[in-house]
């Protein structure tokens, strides 16, 4: 009787546990009202930093600019653009290089967002 109940203990706590994970939801899409301003800067060794920040009214900071450049290349960009949801607006602040540029709109596509290039 013992050896059923302890096979029993160890059987329910991993039941739930993999109960919870199957059921937990992936995170949702980013979502933003005014869009994902999209800042960048080329490296001194030729690479490429992004960051996102929220779009708003206001002019952001040179230190929160600075703060969101985390995402070292296409990849990482690719990445959070992924976290968007569908339709969200991508604007990139300043001039982005042709290459830059076009690989930009070739990732919005994938992700069906609106990338309000000037």
């Amino acid at each position: 009787m013992s050896r059923w109940l302890l096979l029993f203990a160890a059987f329910v706590p991993l039941a739930l546990a993999t109960w919870v994970v199957a059921t937990q939801e992936k995170e949702p899409p980013r979502k933003n009202l005014k869009g994902w301003e999209l800042y960048y800067q080329a490296t001194p060794a030729g690479g490429h930093v992004f960051g996102l920040l929220p779009g708003t009214n206001r002019q952001k900071t040179d230190a929160e600019v600075k703060a969101c450049l985390t995402l070292a290349g296409m990849d990482k960009l690719a990445a959070e653009l992924a976290k968007l949801a569908p339709g969200e607006s991508v604007i990139p602040q300043g001039r982005l290089p042709e290459a830059v540029l076009k690989e930009l709109k070739d990732l919005c596509a994938k992700h069906k967002l609106e990338l309000l290039a000037v």
